[in-house]
């Protein structure tokens, strides 16, 4: 488990604080269902006629009798109140499922795509932790596949993402940089294994859609730059460049075509560092469309959206950050403090604080516990109604414990 923490750590810090008094530490990651209310029927109770005698002293405890032009009229008592249903209840620890991992000793943080998520695994090696073979796992039927056709080039492959047509990953160095590339899931009209670019300073967190790869990247020792690559045409498109600011260490973040990234805020005030999140979308002329720009009045990392809730942390995977949302760019909102893991599921926000793993349901605002009560958690990934994350409540164990839950 050490070994695992180490690599992981080297690999996911970052070099630059975020802002005053920012500290790093190991991870915040990037990327549900309702269930319906039951409707409630007010049930009132008409009854006319004449009642007299002894039928009226039977019914006096139920109606209201008023005599009115020799007629009755009839008010229903008040029906109960049906108690409401709960859609989420507090505790969710009863949806997560413990992934069948037979061979693999140590693997990647993973990711999802659809009912898939994709890591690659290895064991300890001289030198240290050697992640080189590539699995895909189903979890609807519980088994992993090997994709035999990837092969480590330098010392471990991490950053894996997928969908139909691709897996991209970024093969890292040890002593730093490596190279980013893609294998064609289609093998019809390309080579199996494109190498997209190499990185010679830090790893850049990747995100895929469709037939696009988008990441931000250090291209010299204070310069980094968004890029968009093309994995039909090979062209490679620079979207945005910053010399000597902290947004490097931000990832970008990519939802049904529409590309978030945060950078300054030319407005901000004198000593005071505040971001915009910027966004635009594939597709559009980059040379001639301006990006969309919303202004939460603090500073930005890693945001990202579902289209509906965007969220971000306002430091660079600061223990003493606090993660905010917002609705269609409204009003921010203060979710929690001291986060640094946090992804966006179709209507919820997963985050980590002192190890729980919680769900945020923003219609309901309501906080709910995914994780058993003693257990500590390392979030993974969180995509659509599905999130992973590492149990690292034993951490004499030998070997990764990785979990997931279908949150319906």
């Amino acid at each position: 488990m050490d070994l695992f923490k180490d690599n992981l750590k080297q690999h996911y810090s970052r070099r630059r604080l975020a802002g005053p008094g920012k500290t790093h530490s190991r991870f915040s990651y990037s990327r549900s269902g309702r269930l319906r209310k039951l409707n409630r029927r007010n049930i009132a109770w008409a009854i006319t006629g004449t009642i007299a005698g002894a039928a009226a002293l039977a019914l006096l405890a139920v109606f209201v009798v008023i005599p009115m032009l020799g007629k009755t009229s009839v008010t229903a008592s008040a029906s109960p109140t049906p108690t409401p249903v709960e859609k989420h209840p507090a505790d969710m620890s009863a949806l997560q499922k413990e992934m069948v991992l037979m061979r693999e000793k140590h693997i990647s943080v993973p990711s999802l795509f659809g009912k898939e998520l994709i890591y690659s695994e290895g064991t300890d090696a001289v030198g240290g932790l050697r992640l080189a073979n590539v699995n895909i796992y189903n979890t609807e039927t519980d088994d992993a596949t090997a994709v035999k056709d990837i092969k480590l080039v330098n010392d471990n492959i991490l950053e894996l993402h997928f969908n139909d047509s691709w897996i991209v990953w970024f093969d890292s160095k040890k002593s730093g940089g490596g190279a980013i590339y893609a294998y064609d899931r289609d093998k019809k009209e390309f080579p199996e294994i494109i190498k997209i670019k190499t990185c010679y300073f830090s790893m850049p967190r990747l995100n895929l859609y469709q037939d696009y790869v988008v990441w931000m990247d250090q291209t010299g020792s204070s310069m980094d730059k968004l890029f968009v690559y093309d994995l039909l045409s090979g062209e490679s498109t620079t979207l945005e460049f910053y010399e000597k600011t902290p947004y490097g260490g931000s990832a970008a973040y990519v939802y049904k075509g529409k590309i978030l990234w945060a950078g300054p805020n030319p407005k901000a005030k004198a000593n005071v560092e505040t971001s915009l999140i910027y966004s635009i979308t594939l597709g559009t002329s980059q040379a001639n469309t301006a990006p969309q720009t919303y202004d939460p009045g603090t500073y930005v990392n890693d945001p990202m959206t579902n289209g509906v809730v965007t969220a971000w942390s306002d430091g660079n995977k600061s223990p003493a950050a606090s993660l905010y949302y917002c609705l269609r760019n409204g009003t921010p909102v203060k979710l929690a403090d001291n986060i640094t893991q946090y992804g966006v599921g179709t209507n919820f926000i997963a985050y980590t604080k002192e190890e729980a793993l919680w769900l945020f349901f923003y219609d309901e605002q309501k906080h709910c516990r995914l994780t058993l009560q003693d257990e500590k958690a390392m979030l993974g990934d969180v995509l659509g109604d599905k999130v992973v994350w590492f149990d690292v409540t034993d951490e004499t164990y030998e070997r990764n414990v990785l979990k997931y839950a279908i949150i319906n």
